[in-house]
């Protein structure tokens, strides 16, 4: 399954994968190539603080954490093997883009799924 990610009617990211289950979630971008995919948007079914790790990941990640009102609340680019990525605000969604996306902390955005 995918998402076309938008922010004030504008799309900022098409074709993410939407990483829905426990496995997806922690696979993220590990062992992937940075080409394999334009981003991935990790799910929760509900809002924690969704940390992270870059454990066999070889490429740097924009990350933004996104609440259950869809708002951004952190962002961060992070390195290649970083462990331990807790993020300060609670969310529900996370978006992992290999490019910078134009986002800031306080955006609202919508997940549109590809047919």
């Amino acid at each position: 399954m995918h998402v076309d990610v938008y922010s004030k009617a504008r799309l900022i990211l098409s074709n993410a994968k939407w990483c829905n289950n426990f496995f997806e979630n922690i696979m993220g971008y590990r062992f992937k190539r940075k080409g394999d995919f334009n981003g991935m948007v990790l799910t929760s079914n509900s809002e924690t603080l969704l940390s992270l790790d870059m454990v066999f990941v070889f490429f740097p990640l924009h990350i933004y954490w996104v609440d259950k009102n869809f708002t951004v609340v952190e962002i961060k680019k992070i390195k290649p093997f970083q462990t331990a990525i807790i993020p300060s605000n609670k969310s529900q969604y996370v978006i992992e883009s290999v490019k910078e996306l134009p986002l800031k902390v306080g955006d609202n955005i919508q997940f549109r799924f590809v047919k």
